[in-house]
């Protein structure tokens, strides 16, 4: 059996659905790290424009939820293409 340990004092046998982005929506963390990080901004009040997502995975799997989020990476891999082509 082989654990993984994700932060500095956790240890499982699976990664949390748990994300989290900066105050400008762009992915910070995922799993544990998010966790971590969103704990330390709260202790240290800093966490105003931070966004954490918990257990969203089983909402993926609903037909209109799945079609949504499939725009959302066409669109985005539409944009880093086209900004990578100028």
């Amino acid at each position: 059996m082989y654990l993984q340990s994700w932060a500095k004092t956790l240890v499982s046998l699976k990664t949390p659905t748990v994300l989290l982005l900066d105050p400008d929506r762009k992915f910070h963390a995922f799993g544990y790290e998010a966790e971590e990080k969103y704990s330390d901004l709260l202790t240290d009040e800093e966490a105003d424009g931070w966004a954490l997502f918990r257990r969203f995975k089983m909402a993926l799997y609903h037909t209109e939820v799945r079609k949504l989020v499939w725009k959302l990476v066409i669109i985005t891999l539409i944009k880093v293409t086209f900004c990578s082509l100028q």
